[in-house]
């Protein structure tokens, strides 16, 4: 439990970081861009991090080859950044592998296309969770986010916020 609220806290830490982002070059941009400023941030924040970072994907304990991230900060969040019209359930998908392959619990999504910033946030109750085989995605919690607090989640949860900047 102490591990999740301290994932909870990193969290905030870098949503409050994305929203930097959005608010000084606002929608309109490329991927790259906004990865190249969320890296800027990360830096300067101190956080551990590793950009596009490789994680190796097995079957049957063969190695298949390898995805990229755009970043895993500190060993528990994987981070990945968009520029489409909204976050589909492919991307949702991808970032659930990620975290399965990665053997990390938690993930988020940013989309930076939007006016409002969007945000999902992802767990896969497997890693986050010992003894769970299973990634289990819930229905979309669409909540806003005036202060940036995080309420604790559940294990196998989505969670889809818009912050307005």
């Amino acid at each position: 439990m102490k591990t999740m609220n301290k994932i909870n806290k990193l969290t905030e830490q870098i949503i409050g970081l994305a929203i930097k982002v959005h608010k000084t070059l606002g929608p309109g941009f490329v991927e790259r861009i906004y990865q190249r400023a969320m890296y800027l941030e990360l830096k300067n924040s101190k956080l551990r991090f590793e950009r596009e970072k490789k994680i190796s994907v097995y079957y049957n304990k063969a190695l298949l080859g390898y995805e990229k991230t755009d970043f895993i900060i500190n060993n528990q969040i994987i981070l990945e950044l968009k520029c489409v019209a909204e976050i589909s359930d492919i991307h949702k998908a991808q970032v659930l592998s990620y975290l399965k392959a990665a053997q990390t619990p938690v993930g988020l999504i940013l989309n930076f296309a939007r006016p409002k910033l969007e945000i999902k946030r992802l767990i896969d109750s497997s890693a986050a969770s010992a003894g769970s085989a299973s990634l289990r995605l819930q229905k979309n919690i669409q909540e806003q986010i005036p202060n940036r607090k995080m309420q604790p989640q559940k294990h196998g949860i989505e969670q889809k916020h818009r912050i307005e900047t």
